[in-house]
């Protein structure tokens, strides 16, 4: 996914959120312009917290309920870069089934937000 999604950068702006488990793999793994540094665990534990975007088995350590779980990894949420609104919650779905028309499709939806 992050090859696909990487690609993307120049048509909409996405940011990187990593669930790396140290700073060795998330140099590795970066491939995005726009990032939460991995120095930032606050930062990074409050996103998944407040979107449910998590690996399973980090439910119980970063204090969620199981309820509150909405994703798992990797997690691709569209948001409206003006309102940061949640515009679409499985961009992954989307990418795999046709990354041109995601990449239309969240426009679209960014226009009409």
């Amino acid at each position: 996914v992050t090859p696909v999604v990487s690609s993307i950068q120049d048509e909409l702006p996405i940011v990187y959120v990593t669930s790396d488990r140290s700073l060795e793999q998330f140099d590795t793994n970066n491939k995005f312009s726009r990032f939460v540094p991995f120095e930032n665990a606050d930062e990074r534990i409050g996103l998944k917290k407040f979107f449910g975007a998590c690996a399973a088995n980090k439910v119980q350590s970063l204090g969620m309920d199981p309820s509150e779980r909405n994703s798992g990894l990797p997690t691709l949420l569209i948001l409206d870069p003006k309102t940061h609104t949640l515009l679409k919650r499985n961009g992954v779905d989307d990418l795999m089934k046709d990354k041109s028309k995601a990449v239309s499709s969240w426009m679209k939806l960014k226009e009409s937000s």
